[in-house]
């Protein structure tokens, strides 16, 4: 099971939709809530990977990759969505539908890949990068439920070093209404795919 990311110093204010540093009672600077989900995104992927090369190196077989695959990406998804909005408390069925919704399409897409392993479609290489996309994929449960927790106005942020067509396109046309959002950066609906590097702000009101 993958770690959660860590909120022990966080304490959510559902008010203002923020959190806040348990020591100071300051909120919690954007940039340090985004690197602490891209820090779990990161420990999603690298376990992933290493389930990877041991399924090539014949440590484990393909069924137990598979099973262990899809454990990971629910506990993955599942704990981007609380940490989005302030914890399981804040989870209700809205929630934990979308992010179940969300796992049934990983988990087909799964299928397909662990089929093409088996027919030797897929060297080890390919299978390595392509892992690195359900990884990064992750942070679309974050994403996803941080523009929906609000029901203001959100930006689509490009990030330095961003160059792909869609999110130049997505970023420009902001700000969007948080229901009407066409995708969500991971999401894989960009070139990009799931290694989207782009972030969504809520506009303040």
């Amino acid at each position: 099971m993958q770690p959660t990311p860590d909120i022990s110093q966080f304490r959510y204010n559902n008010n203002a939709q923020r959190w806040t540093n348990v020591s100071t009672g300051r909120f919690v600077p954007e940039q340090s809530v985004i690197s602490e989900m891209r820090r779990h995104q990161t420990a999603t992927y690298s376990t992933l990977n290493g389930l990877t090369r041991d399924l090539y190196a014949g440590r484990i077989n393909l069924a137990q990759w598979e099973i262990a695959v899809a454990s990971q990406l629910k506990d993955a998804h599942l704990a981007q969505a609380i940490f989005a909005v302030g914890g399981r408390a804040n989870m209700g069925a809205a929630e934990f539908g979308r992010v179940g919704g969300t796992l049934r399409d990983e988990y087909r897409y799964l299928s397909r890949f662990a089929n093409q392993i088996a027919s030797g479609q897929i060297s080890e290489k390919q299978a390595l990068a392509r892992i690195q996309q359900y990884g990064n994929a992750t942070q679309q449960s974050y994403w996803r439920e941080y523009a929906l927790a609000s029901d203001g106005l959100v930006n689509w942020v490009l990030r330095p070093g961003e160059s792909c067509g869609d999110c130049i396109g997505l970023a420009s046309a902001s700000p969007y209404k948080a229901s009407e959002l066409p995708t969500f950066p991971g999401a894989g609906a960009t070139e990009c795919r799931g290694n989207c590097n782009c972030v969504l702000d809520r506009v303040a009101v």
